[in-house]
């Protein structure tokens, strides 16, 4: 008596999980042909929607089927209908995390070929360093004196020491569009400056081209060293590294 009543409890649970997780989406299938008569009917997913069905029956009956004399089955039903709400969430949980891994994986990855992988041969390039426009003195100021040393150059341009290193993160056709890249440049806050301050400056290549330069003139291994950090911390920047002939 007692088997055959634990069938019976099992048999009506899982009726009323199968209803309660067929209802919703079936009724999703409905909506539209309710909402325009002349559409047809869409019931493309009728097996997906029967083996929900199945599996949230199958949930039902194994959660309620020992306590379902006790309980009013209505309750049973609302608690079926929000089985399908809690699988969902923990679907989208895995793919968030696996997401948020696969994410995590691939930063690690990058950093370590930054790290492990040796910065790519400095192009040999004659460089010239292009000095800021100064303002025009009004009345009779005198110019600064260590302004009056940079300008020695010819055209306000000074010439990078032989052998120096420059790790520039742009390279431009014309001074105007390198120049108004540097002021982008210097309001932007890169992560790589919580490790290596920035003194952006504008360079010109022999071959007419402008780059920016991250920092001034810096040694074989300061440069390597930098061109890694800013690959690591700001992989949105396309460095290079440039040599002075």
């Amino acid at each position: 008596m007692r088997m055959n009543q634990s069938f019976e409890n099992a048999g009506f649970t899982f009726l009323i999980g199968f209803l309660a997780g067929v209802s919703p989406f079936l009724f999703m299938q409905l909506l539209p042909a309710m909402l325009s008569p002349s559409q047809a009917l869409p019931f493309r997913n009728y097996v997906a929607i029967l083996v929900t069905g199945i599996l949230i029956g199958a949930i039902t009956a194994v959660l309620f089927s020992k306590t379902f004399n006790e309980r009013d089955p209505r309750d049973v039903f609302l608690t079926a209908l929000g089985i399908p709400a809690i699988l969902i969430a923990t679907v989208s949980n895995i793919s968030t995390r696996s997401e948020a891994l696969h994410t995590v994986n691939q930063a690690s990855a990058a950093a370590s070929n930054a790290v492990l992988n040796p910065p790519p041969a400095a192009e040999p390039v004659s460089l010239e360093v292009v000095a800021p426009q100064q303002p025009k003195p009004q009345g009779r100021r005198l110019v600064s004196p260590a302004w009056a040393e940079q300008s020695s150059g010819s055209g306000g341009i000074l010439l990078a020491q032989a052998g120096a290193y420059f790790v520039v993160i742009g390279k431009y056709e014309g001074e105007r569009e390198a120049w108004q890249a540097l002021e982008q440049l210097r309001q932007d806050r890169l992560r790589t400056e919580l490790y290596f301050p920035k003194s952006l400056r504008v360079l010109r290549a022999g071959t007419g081209a402008y780059y920016v330069s991250y920092s001034g003139p810096l040694s074989q291994e300061e440069a390597g060293k930098l061109f890694k950090l800013i690959r690591i911390n700001d992989p949105n920047l396309t460095p290079e590294l440039l040599k002075q002939k």
